[in-house]
Order: C-alpha cells, then sequence, then structure tokens
C-alpha cells in the first residue's frame, strides 16, 4: 500500500484495476479526474483535427491516386467525432456532463483507429507505419484524456482486433506470407500493451498524487479541528477578550487588567442539596453542570465574561476585560435572567435555591500560572458581592450600594438596609425586583 515520509498510508486501492476500496474515496477521485480531462480533451480534439489535416496533405502530395479516398475518410468521419469534442468538452460542468465527454472521447479514439487502419494500411499498403500509427494515437490519447488504464486496455484490445481482421482478411486477398502477417500482428499487440502500461504508469501517478493531497487536506482538517477544540477549552478557561491575546501574543504571558469601574455577580446555589432527599457526588456533578450550562448560554447571549466557578459558585463580570460604562445595568439584565431561568425549571428533579449578589467597583484581573493557569479576580469587588448573595433570600438578587448608583433607575429596587463589610464604610443593601415599570405621559 502506498505512504508518505510521515509514515501514514494512502487509501488503500485494488491491485488489478488500481481502483480506490473505500467507495467514497473511488467516486470523489472519478469526480476530479472527470472534471480536470474535460479541457484536456478538447486540447486534444484540435491536436487530432490539426494531424489528420497534416496527414491528409500529406496523402495528397505523396499519394495522389488516394486523395479521394483520404477526404471522404476524414470528412465524414473524423471532423463529426472531432469537432463536437473540441465545441462541447470546455462548456461540460456537471459529473453526468463530463462522464459524456469521456465516452465520446472514447469512441472518438476508436473512429482515429479503424480511420488508420482503413488509410494506411489497406488504402496505402503500408502496415509498419499502421502499427506506429496506431500505438501513437492510443497512447497519445490516453496520456492526454487522462483515461482509465482499464478503458485504454479494452481499447488498445479493440484497435489490436480490427487489426488482427484487416490482417486476416488482407491475406486472404493478397495471399500474402503467413510470416509477414504474423510479425505484423505480434507488433500490433506489442503496441496496444506498450500503451496500456503507459496508461497505467500514469493513472498510477494521478491516484497516488490525489491520494497524496487527501491526506494533507486530511492532516489539515485534523489541525483545524484540534485547534477548535483548544479555542474552546481557551474559552472555558478564561473570557474570550482574555483568549484573544493568549493566541495573538503567545510569548506574553503576563496578563492583567486593572478596572476603576466594573461589576461582578455571584450566583450562589450553596444548600442545593438539602432539599429532595440524598444526592451522590455522581447527582451533584450532574446537577451543577447542567445548571452552569445554562447560565453559559445566557452569559455567552448577552456578551458577558464568565470568570470563574467555585464549587455551588458561579462568578460573572462586565467591563473588566471589554470596558464598557453600562456594566452595572447589562450584568443586571442578565443576573435577573439568570434568577427566572432557575426559578422556571427543575434540575434533578429539584428547584434550586439561587442567591445573586451584585458590587461594582475597582477590579484586578489576570492570568495566575503557567502550565495550569487560571483567569481570576481579586479585591474587595469579588468579596462583597459574594457577602450580597450570602444575605440573598433563595430566587433573590441584592445589589450593593454603589452598584445601584448605577443603575440609573433602570430597575425596580427596595433598600434592605445596610451591610458592614471590612475595610469599607457601611455599605447599602439592595433587593432588585426586576425591571422598571415604564411610566406614560398623561395626555394633556
Amino acid at each position: 500500500m502506498p505512504g508518505t515520509a510521515d509514515g501514514r498510508a494512502q487509501a488503500p486501492r485494488n491491485a488489478l484495476t488500481l481502483e480506490f476500496t473505500d467507495p467514497v474515496v473511488e467516486r470523489e477521485f472519478v469526480r476530479r479526474q472527470e472534471r480536470d480531462s474535460s479541457p484536456l480533451i478538447a486540447r486534444h480534439a484540435a491536436v487530432s483535427l490539426v494531424i489528420w489535416t497534416a496527414l491528409l496533405v500529406a496523402v495528397w502530395v505523396l499519394a495522389p491516386d488516394h486523395r479521394v479516398d483520404a477526404l471522404l475518410w476524414v470528412v465524414c468521419l473524423i471532423i463529426p467525432i472531432q469537432l463536437p469534442l473540441l465545441v462541447l468538452a470546455p462548456r461540460a460542468e456537471t459529473s453526468a456532463e463530463c462522464r459524456r465527454i469521456q465516452r465520446h472521447a472514447l469512441l472518438a479514439h476508436a473512429v482515429d483507429a479503424a480511420v488508420l487502419v482503413a488509410l494506411v494500411h489497406v488504402q496505402l499498403r503500408q502496415p509498419a507505419a499502421a502499427v506506429a500509427l496506431l500505438v501513437g494515437t492510443t497512447a497519445f490519447a490516453a496520456a492526454c484524456c487522462r483515461h482509465r488504464a482499464v478503458h485504454v486496455a479494452l481499447l488498445a484490445a479493440g484497435v489490436t482486433l480490427l487489426y488482427q481482421a484487416v490482417l486476416a482478411w488482407q491475406w486472404g486477398m493478397d495471399d500474402a506470407s503467413t510470416a509477414t502477417t504474423a510479425l505484423v500482428s505480434l507488433a500490433a499487440w506489442a503496441a496496444g500493451v506498450q500503451a496500456v502500461l503507459a496508461a497505467r504508469n500514469s493513472e498510477t501517478a494521478l491516484r497516488d498524487a490525489f491520494g497524496q493531497e487527501r491526506l494533507v487536506e486530511t492532516r489539515g482538517e485534523e489541525r483545524d479541528a484540534e485547534k477548535e477544540r483548544a479555542d474552546r477549552l481557551l474559552l472555558n478557561a478564561v473570557p474570550a477578550g482574555v483568549a484573544r491575546r493568549l493566541r495573538t501574543g503567545p510569548g506574553t504571558r503576563t496578563v492583567a487588567v486593572d478596572q476603576a469601574s466594573a461589576s461582578l455577580l455571584v450566583a450562589d446555589l450553596s444548600g442545593f442539596t438539602a432539599g429532595g432527599g440524598p444526592m451522590t457526588a455522581a447527582d451533584v456533578v450532574e446537577t451543577l453542570n447542567a445548571v452552569f450550562a445554562a447560565f453559559d448560554d445566557i452569559v455567552e447571549k448577552h456578551g458577558m465574561e464568565r470568570l470563574r466557578t467555585v464549587g455551588d459558585c458561579y462568578v460573572v463580570a462586565a467591563g473588566v476585560t471589554q470596558p464598557r460604562a453600562d456594566h452595572a445595568p447589562v450584568l443586571t439584565g442578565l443576573a435577573l435572567e439568570l434568577r427566572d431561568q432557575v426559578l422556571a425549571r427543575e434540575f434533578a428533579g429539584r428547584k434550586l435555591p439561587l442567591r445573586l449578589g451584585l458590587h461594582a467597583g475597582k477590579v484586578s484581573a489576570g492570568i495566575i500560572g503557567r502550565g495550569r493557569f487560571v483567569y481570576d479576580t481579586w479585591g474587595d469587588a469579588v468579596k462583597v458581592a459574594g457577602a450580597m448573595a450570602s444575605l440573598a433570600e433563595p430566587g433573590t438578587l441584592y445589589a450593593s450600594g454603589p452598584a445601584h448608583d448605577l443603575l440609573a433607575g433602570a430597575f425596580d429596587c427596595e433598600s434592605r438596609g445596610v451591610l458592614a463589610v471590612k475595610g469599607h464604610a457601611e455599605l447599602a443593601l439592595w433587593l432588585v425586583r426586576g425591571p422598571a415599570a415604564r411610566t406614560t405621559a398623561a395626555p394633556g
């Protein structure tokens, strides 16, 4: 079986017919050959017409007694067969049209051979020249038109048998010697074998090149698939903006950002294993996977930045890697959608106690680690958002005072007092019920 320099084998082939054993690969090869051979067939038809015209001129000058015969053969047989190939082959586009052109070309080659026998051998009495022209036209047709070696073998056998019939007929008519007839017959068969071997070598080279191209394409597809898998894994570990920086600058491992104003959301599912009976480790993992997959879809839809998951906490950011002025309102809208998603569904046959906490302020983030890196945030923002979530009742969203100040009245909020956070003055605590009701002016 043919191989490549890297040790990877090409698609296996039948040793006799050279066909690929995989029918899908064989059909692909045949379609490509049909497509590529049509312009070659047109050029071969043009060359054939030129050669026959030159032969007709030679007969006209050198054998005046056979002018009419040669003219009739060329005008009545050669031109009607070759001219349509010259016109139609370049216009063949579909597979069916290309196959018809291929069959027409084989018929044209057979007619060429028959006319050569009739004109050169029978009329001009030149058996050696007829044999040379027969092998020449068969080999030339196979090389120029990329015919299958099997088809060339059938063509050569048919031409040789035709020539044998002519020899037998002429031997009976002219009482030629048996030795001469045998020699000419042997030469004709040898010429046919040479034409078939040339076609087989040509087809083998074409199939080897095709197999090599498929290997290159397959390796390219494998590389693309591997790159896509790596990109997906990277996007699961870091936000899209950070992933782009890592891909475009692989030599730069230090990735850090400081944002004076950004928002963080903590979605806390702590205590979800308490209701509905005991849960195994597999049940816990399956439930968290289902919840966080639903969260990922919503985060991706809104273009937010999922930072990490820690146990049963899910952390999302807005305005960290991609600064934006509306980070608090858009993250609040996302939080309410997460809340509604959890309230409307059951996961593993139970309702989940989702608590949400939102805070806005200064955020620092970056890549930590080398071989096994993680994208993380640090500072008071995460701590305050986590504190908001821990105080919220299941199915509610609490926002800090700084986050509430950035909502600009876009949401219906209710004060829930103040919260003492280490390192901060007392922070106001707000329950976010939902989008604010739109008011319309009374008609004047």
